[in-house]
């Protein structure tokens, strides 16, 4: 199995993969790190911070010549990943980092882009000398949506499969969604915003994920935290703070409140687009509603799975027509959902 898998400037891609490893003996290829090699070996060597600032006539053939020793590299391995970019967003422009003769050549099974949270993406950024102070939040939002583009794109020109992936995803998840295509693949929608008691319908919301990860591969759209960050940026403006403290990957840190307001409208579209992507790389949907909280996004993700999708609500709720009109079964626990697979399974067997 040969998998392409992208990435923009500060995913965590290469960190994840590097996780990836801990839990799979698999080949890894970097793309930009053999392009360091190469260019070092052949006595011109090349600092990472002015790589980008490289013409096109320097940086094409420096780039074909690390996907040739790839490609030599990866006929001696079963299972091979290779880590790239499809583009750079550089000076406020677009660099291409692809070539497609050699996307022929690759003819890779499978494309995946790892994607993450735009606050954890700056917060890498400005960690990175070469990217440090460059981008702002908005311009990452539209890099990271062009990544997923192009590389879909790739996909569709290949006619093979295509994911995205959130870095928080268990990289059992990834591993698995990557290599069995026979373990379904669950889309979960609930509330998230104006529910009572959060931080206990966030722990009863991972109860759900983590039994269903039992048999099945779980998208969780909690798992990209950017329309949290908007609501905390929202307060925070509420009551006249410039900045205001977050949590990111588990440290705190100051996020300059406009940044995020300025990307309004950025923030919104690509999350309703990147779930409803979520949704369609599903076999199915779990719609998790635990107390009598409405949502207009469940109730849209609701209506747009069920057009092709089998839609299963859990919920202890009376039943209610316009719910009801769109799914396929529901269920009053988890528990109850969980014992219908298992049946229907057996069934199968």
């Amino acid at each position: 199995m040969r998998i392409v898998c992208t990435g923009i400037s500060g995913s965590g891609a290469s960190e994840y993969l590097s996780n990836v490893l801990k839990v799979r003996e698999i080949k890894i290829f970097d793309v930009g790190e053999t392009m360091f090699e190469i260019a070092e070996k052949q006595g011109m060597p090349i600092k990472k911070t002015k790589i980008l600032d490289k013409p096109d006539t320097e940086l094409a053939p420096l780039r074909a010549a690390a996907f040739e020793k790839i490609l030599g590299e990866a006929q001696n391995f079963e299972d091979s990943i290779i880590r790239t970019h499809t583009c750079f967003r550089w000076k406020k422009h677009l660099r291409k980092a692809f070539d497609f003769h050699y996307l022929k050549e690759l003819n890779p099974d499978k494309f995946v882009t790892i994607i993450d949270s735009v606050a954890s993406i700056k917060r890498r950024l400005e960690q990175n000398p070469q990217w440090k102070g460059r981008l702002s939040i908005k311009e990452i939002l539209i890099w990271q949506n062009e990544e997923i583009f192009l590389t879909e794109l790739m996909a569709d020109y290949q006619q093979k499969k295509f994911y995205i992936m959130p870095n928080k995803m268990l990289v059992n998840s990834f591993l698995k969604l990557l290599f069995d295509d026979k373990i379904p693949r669950i889309y979960t929608s609930y509330p998230i915003s104006n529910v009572t008691e959060r931080d206990e319908w966030i722990k009863k919301k991972d109860l759900m994920c983590d039994k269903l990860r039992r048999f099945s591969i779980v998208f969780d759209p909690l798992d990209v935290e950017d329309m949290e960050l908007f609501i905390e940026a929202k307060k925070a403006s509420d009551i006249g703070r410039d900045i205001f403290t977050t949590n990111i990957g588990g440290s705190p840190a100051e996020i300059n409140t406009n940044e995020i307001l300025e990307a309004k409208d950025e923030i919104f579209s690509h999350t309703v687009a990147r779930d409803f992507k979520l949704i369609d790389q599903s076999d199915m949907v779990v719609v998790f509603y635990p107390e009598s909280v409405r949502s207009q996004g469940v109730a849209n993700e609701i209506i747009y799975a069920s057009a092709s999708k089998d839609v299963y609500l859990v919920t202890p709720l009376s039943e209610d027509p316009f719910t009801e009109y769109n799914i396929t079964q529901r269920f009053k626990s988890v528990d109850d959902l969980l014992k219908y697979f298992h049946n229907r399974e057996r069934q199968h067997q």
